[in-house]
């Protein structure tokens, strides 16, 4: 009986202590903080360039020698190409002289019409006396103080005055048209002559061009098409070559259409460039496109990602990015 007693509470006891110890399991497990790793996207990109610019030129010419090779980085002031100025500086003075003498022509014209206009004027002031002296001799006559033929010379006198005013009219009116129509014309040639100049000085000016060389006009430049050779003739307004601006390369991606809702433009992101392993580049979204792709057999949405510093990376580079998961 003892003996069964003992064993009841043994096992109230061991009960007891099973109950205690799942308990403090319970407790245990509901204290763990609950561990939330970082989430990210892994996308595989390639290093473009942000910023091209393609040299043209207004005028024609030609190129003497070629110095720029594709793949070749420049600093400001790098000598691109070399070529003849010789015939753009013989047009430059020519159309300098047309323009002084055109500017004397139109000046002249406008004498012209002047000295009419002032003979008119001092015809017409012939006309008025000779109307006044006419209105005396008419009181006169009437009075018997002059005979019939001295009032008749007055009259003839201020007809004559008259044919002449209105003869003068029509010099004026025909130097105004002639001049009109002269200056008219001169000053179209004239502003066409001034176009011309404009554009020659427009070329002398370009950051691009320094007297018979075209120039790399900022630094950190890489040659990426050269579309001219040595010995050729360039025509106005084609490419010459294209550069590009190394300080704004930037990356260029895609995302899988899973993940549209969790990128979002100035979203920072973190990119490793394969050829520089231990590196880390920071840079944000900067544009998301608002058409869709099909690449790979997958719908996917391109995007750009423009870099704090791209001074030790070159286009086409391998890029990985991490964008983080909003």
């Amino acid at each position: 009986m003892k003996k069964a007693i003992f064993m009841g509470l043994s096992l109230i006891v061991s009960m007891s202590l099973v109950a205690c110890s799942a308990q403090a399991v319970k407790v245990e497990d509901q204290e763990m903080p609950e561990v939330i790793q970082d989430q990210h996207i892994e996308v595989y990109g390639k290093v473009v360039a942000g910023e091209t610019k393609v040299i043209t030129l207004n005028q024609s010419f030609m190129i003497e020698e070629t110095n720029a090779k594709v793949g070749t980085s420049l600093k400001k002031g790098d000598n691109l190409i070399t070529f003849n100025p010789s015939d753009i500086m013989a047009q430059k003075n020519l159309l300098e002289m047309q323009i002084a003498s055109l500017s004397r022509q139109i000046e002249k014209g406008d004498l012209g019409y002047s000295q009419a206009n002032h003979s008119y004027a001092s015809t017409k002031a012939e006309v008025d006396a000779a109307q006044e002296t006419y209105e005396k001799n008419l009181k006169l006559y009437g009075a018997n103080a002059i005979s019939e033929s001295e009032l008749k010379q007055s009259k003839d006198q201020l007809d004559t005055a008259k044919r002449q005013l209105e003869a003068s009219g029509l010099s004026v009116t025909s130097a105004l048209s002639t001049s009109t129509t002269q200056t008219e014309a001169l000053a179209l040639d004239l502003k066409r002559s001034q176009n011309q100049l404009d554009q020659i000085l427009q070329l002398l000016n370009n950051p691009f061009v320094n007297n018979g060389e075209i120039v790399c006009a900022f630094d950190h430049a890489i040659v990426s098409e050269v579309h001219v050779q040595s010995g050729t003739y360039y025509s106005s307004f084609s490419p010459l070559l294209e550069l590009i601006n190394q300080e704004k390369l930037l990356v260029r991606a895609t995302v899988s259409e899973e993940y549209m809702n969790s990128i979002s433009l100035e979203q920072n992101v973190e990119v490793s460039i394969l050829a520089y392993p231990d590196m880390q580049f920071q840079g944000q979204i900067t544009f998301i496109s608002a058409k869709a792709e099909f690449e790979g057999g997958e719908t996917v949405i391109p995007i750009e990602i423009t870099l704090e510093d791209t001074m030790d990376l070159m286009p086409n580079m391998n890029a990985d990015i991490k964008i983080p998961v909003q």
